[in-house]
């Protein structure tokens, strides 16, 4: 056994298992040996204190025995033999530190495995949870379809007996529909029937009535006269009668189309129902009444669109007349000298209203020429609103019609409402509103008849009653000598 190459003056703490060299002395009567062993004990290998000496006690039984003494060397520190065995079988010294750490790292090994195991557990959980919902649902879901099948079984026990019923009472109601059919065209018959005779009756009676007439005349004294007015009665029940026998012969050709067309109807309704096939011939008949239907509805069409056209053609006519006539009422109002009393008169539409500038002008600018400033504001929003590329419109649906509104998010409003407030911005709307109602293309300001009383567009009606109304009263006050003037 090599000594130690080193003293050991760290003390660093070794850990189990230890790992040595168990050396024994061979005899118990070799004291040198003990001795040599025993020092050994004390030495020190690679830094490593070793273990004491350890001696077996004697036997009991004073048998003779060997005397053995162990010595525990540790660890391949050693330069000598049993370093270099050491070394060679693998053995190594480790401090506390060392274990303390990799039982460390082996834990927190087998945490993030247990964590891992934990994890897992937590989702297989959740996914058996999961599953025994669906199940629970799925068991709900068949026994609400089992209730539901036999509700549609008792439906189907209690059902299946009344459509059979209802089919003999769908019968039923056919034949009564085709026994009110049948009396609708008596009744129609029978009106037809009264009409002619009506007819009859209201000839003869026209034509006595004319004959009571002429014999009530004078003809000594009159004659071109009862000639002529006989004429005009015999002219004028001539117009009567014709237009009352074209009602007639209207009547009577709906008549016989509308009875032709349901008893068809009704024919073939009731062959379908009973299940039976349609002849060709029937197609055909069927094809017949409803291309005549069809050619008196086109005649009827024609009629309404051709009263449709003339009633276009005279309201706009009329609508052309009187726009005339309103430029003509507006020109002589504004040749005319009017006082402010006026209830009828010109009103500018789509000139700003000054008043509120003026306003706004004398609270901000009260001591900088506030009636300038006013007036070049009113100069310059006047100009903005004739601009015709300045569009502050939008489309918007206004109680069922398509209108254009005034945008109120628009960067020049907000900025006009911010400097001179509501007041302002309100006026420059209601022109832009009137621009675009009475000049849209130009944006130009132009004359309307305006009821200040009122406080809207005058009316021709309003106009012309305004008019003779002070006309009647400037002749009356001509009259008693008045020296005043009506207002007008």
């Amino acid at each position: 056994m090599a000594d130690a190459e080193a003293d050991n003056d760290a003390g660093d703490l070794l850990v189990w298992p230890w790992t040595g060299i168990l050396a024994t002395t061979a005899t118990a009567a070799d004291a040198d040996a003990a001795t040599t062993l025993a020092s050994h004990a004390h030495r020190r290998f690679a830094g490593v204190t070793t273990t004491a000496l350890l001696e077996e006690p004697k036997p009991t039984n004073h048998q003779h025995r060997r005397r053995q003494q162990y010595l525990l060397l540790h660890f391949s520190k050693s330069c000598g033999e049993v370093g270099r065995f050491l070394r060679e079988s693998g053995a190594a010294a480790r401090s506390v530190e060392d274990v303390e750490k990799e039982e460390g790292s082996v834990a927190a090994g087998l945490a993030a495995v247990a964590e891992k195991y934990e994890r897992r557990e937590k989702f297989l959980e959740a996914k058996n949870e999961e599953m025994v919902k669906m199940v629970q649902r799925m068991e709900e879901e068949s026994r609400l379809l089992d209730v539901d099948l036999k509700e549609l079984k008792a439906v189907a026990e209690y059902s299946l007996p009344e459509m059979n019923n209802g089919a003999d009472e769908e019968n039923k109601k056919l034949r009564e529909e085709l026994e009110a059919i049948k009396q609708e065209i008596g009744f129609r018959v029978d009106r037809i029937q009264e009409l002619k005779e009506r007819k009859t009756d209201l000839h003869w009676s026209k034509v006595e009535k004319l004959v009571v007439e002429i014999n009530s005349l004078d003809m000594a004294d009159i004659k071109p006269e009862a000639s002529d007015h006989a004429q005009k009665l015999h002219d004028k029940h001539k117009v009567e009668m014709e237009a009352i026998n074209a009602q007639i012969i209207q009547l009577e050709m709906q008549l016989v189309q509308k009875e032709a067309l349901e008893s068809a109807i009704c024919l073939l309704n009731t062959k379908l129902q009973a299940g039976a096939n349609l002849r060709m011939e029937e197609y055909e008949h069927l094809y017949k009444l409803m291309a005549n239907w069809k050619e008196c509805l086109e005649q009827k069409r024609e009629i309404f669109q051709n009263a449709y056209v003339d009633l276009a053609r005279r309201d706009h006519l009329n609508r052309y007349e009187l726009q005339e006539t309103r430029q003509e009422l507006i020109k002589c109002f504004e040749s005319m000298m009017i006082n402010d009393c006026a209830a009828v008169g010109i009103e500018k539409m789509g000139q700003l209203d000054e008043k509120p500038f003026n306003y706004a002008c004398k609270r901000k600018h009260r001591d900088d020429d506030p009636e300038g400033k006013a007036a070049r504001l009113v100069s310059s929003w006047q100009e903005e609103l004739n601009n015709i590329s300045w569009n502050p419109f939008i489309t918007s649906l206004v109680d069922g019609e398509v209108k254009d509104i005034v945008n109120e998010d628009d960067p020049k409003l907000i900025q006009l409402r911010t400097e001179y407030g509501d007041n302002v911005c309100n006026s420059v709307k209601v022109t832009l509103r009137e621009l675009n109602e009475y000049s849209p293309q130009g944006r130009h300001a132009v004359n309307e008849l305006w009821n200040f009383k009122i406080g809207r567009k005058a009316t021709i009606g309003e106009v012309v009653k305004y008019v003779f109304k002070q006309l009647k009263a400037r002749s009356y006050w001509q009259n008693t000598g008045s020296c005043g003037m009506s207002p007008i």
